[in-house]
């Protein structure tokens, strides 16, 4: 109604005064002046007439816009940046915007997004989102804290508009105080800068070798799309059990996923099927939900679109499977000539990891630690894909999954339910 109330106002405002003033002979208007005035009184009604309408109309009819942060063009600025008490520049700007948004370098992060994506989101390609060295008013002690965080915002406030922004990228030397490489926030958070406030997504990381810095960034940055670590699942000397409590989580497990910890070779990772899904860059055209046993065709999860990359099996309970093929090619092919089986918690991700990737060929390795630390629980992950001819089974579910024909271009696989 205040809206409303707001145009009667208008009106009044207008005509109000006229019939006052014309009281008073030295303001009386002349006859072109007065059918001057009533044709842009006619006109100025007839626009707050449409603008009623148009607000009637909403408040009838209303409509929200929901968007997807994760599609479309990604704003990424980059900041190099020193500490005030060591200045070292192990890299230069034109290092970093052919790593990181140089679409016409095959190996970039940007052509790793666009290719992970299916063209559906992508890095802007702008040479000028990176600024080069920039010495912090803080030492390198100081600095692990706050290098993936809106702290940093205030020094470098000055040098650029934050609201035509989405991602923020601080890269400084190597840190011998910082107890590991990097981090990120997950997804977007909320940071006051002199322009207002906006929703940013953070990524800080010390380190002077290029090509760990392309591993870590696409790892970062797949947690400021929200996405969690890539994880896998130990439960001994079997695949799968009743009670998931027996088994053992392995923080970023999954060796085949860049979420995970894929550095055992140089190959580019995707991120896994239902990672996909929840970002929006895989559909039900693409995901086939199971509903009933038969032999079916699943494409490399890096082919293509309008093919099917995963398929979706429902179970009982709070849980999913989850199945995917990883094209065999690069340094890992050896291992991913097989199927890959996720098993997943329902619920939607967010921080905590739901998504684990199950081990086909199990041996008993753990040392309870939940991570891989020794070359045995390595290798037990390496194996864990269903070659052709192995059978999955999980009994508490009646479930059977058998990998029939692998090959450069599909595979197919067997499922009976029931």
């Amino acid at each position: 109604m205040k809206k409303y109330f707001l145009i009667v106002l208008l009106l009044v405002g207008v005509l109000v005064p006229l019939t006052t003033r014309a009281q008073t002979p030295q303001n009386i208007l002349t006859p072109q002046a007065r059918a001057t005035l009533i044709v842009q009184l006619q006109a100025k009604l007839a626009d707050l007439q449409q603008q009623l309408f148009i607000l009637m109309r909403e408040r009838q009819t209303p409509s929200v816009t929901i968007t997807n942060p994760n599609l479309g063009g990604q704003r990424v600025i980059i900041f190099l940046v020193n500490y005030k008490d060591k200045d070292r520049r192990p890299y230069t700007k034109e290092d970093i915007y052919n790593l990181v948004l140089n679409r016409d370098n095959p190996l970039s992060t940007a052509n790793f997004i666009t290719e992970n994506s299916y063209s559906k989101t992508y890095l802007e390609d702008n040479k000028d989102n990176i600024y080069d060295w920039h010495t912090l008013p803080i030492t390198e002690s100081e600095y692990c804290g706050v290098r993936a965080s809106e702290y940093l915002i205030p020094y470098v406030d000055h040098l650029v508009e934050f609201k035509d922004r989405d991602k923020i990228v601080f890269l400084a030397p190597v840190n011998s105080y910082c107890h590991n490489l990097g981090g990120a926030t997950n997804g977007y958070t909320p940071v006051l800068t002199d322009e207002g406030k906006f929703n940013l997504a953070f990524i800080g990381l010390t380190t002077e070798d290029l090509l760990t810095l392309s591993h870590y960034i696409r790892h970062e940055i797949g947690h400021t799309f929200g996405l969690p670590h890539a994880n896998s699942w130990e439960c001994g000397a079997v695949a799968i059990v009743r009670n998931q409590e027996d088994c053992e989580k392995i923080e970023y497990g999954d060796m085949f996923d860049t979420m995970g910890r894929p550095w055992f070779s140089n190959d580019i990772e995707n991120y896994n099927v239902r990672f996909k899904e929840e970002l929006g860059w895989l559909d039900s055209a693409s995901i086939l939900l199971l509903d009933e046993s038969g032999i079916y065709t699943i494409y490399p999860i890096e082919s293509t679109p309008h093919q099917i990359r995963g398929i979706k099996i429902p179970l009982t309970g709070e849980l999913n499977y989850y199945l995917e093929y990883r094209s065999p090619k690069g340094d890992s092919a050896r291992y991913k000539q097989g199927l890959f089986i996720l098993l997943n918690k329902k619920q939607q991700l967010v921080g905590d990891s739901n998504v684990f990737l199950v081990d086909n060929t199990p041996h008993a390795t753990s040392n309870g630690d939940n991570f891989l630390n020794s070359a045995d629980e390595i290798d037990d992950v390496l194996d864990s894909a269903l070659k052709e001819g192995q059978t999955f089974y999980d009994p508490y579910n009646n479930l059977t999954i058998k990998t029939l024909e692998v090959n450069d271009n599909y595979l197919k696989v067997e499922i009976k339910k029931g």
